[in-house]
């Protein structure tokens, strides 16, 4: 993972925990569907029919879907094997 992939994990990151109040997220069951939020429900993500097509749709603050994209396990994965790396090399 190259500097610059760290950078726009970050700036991501923090983008996100702007739009959704700097808490951690949890995952919120109840009401027979599940979704993201913080001390308010469901205010990170939850599942919406959009008002013009009726079709399913994702709810999200600004920058949180990207931030989603971004963390794939993919790029968590190289994440903790560079951590994982850094503890092994001298």
């Amino acid at each position: 993972m190259t500097a610059e992939d760290r950078k726009k994990l970050r700036d991501l990151a923090i983008e996100a925990l702007r739009a959704t109040g700097g808490e951690r997220w949890v995952l919120q069951t109840s009401n027979s569907f599940r979704r993201i939020g913080t001390r308010r429900d469901g205010d990170v993500l939850c599942a919406v029919t959009h008002p013009v097509d009726r079709h399913p749709d994702l709810l999200a603050p600004r920058g949180v879907l990207e931030y989603l994209v971004a963390v794939d396990p993919c790029v968590v994965l190289e994440l903790l094997d560079e951590i994982d790396d850094r503890k092994v090399a001298p």
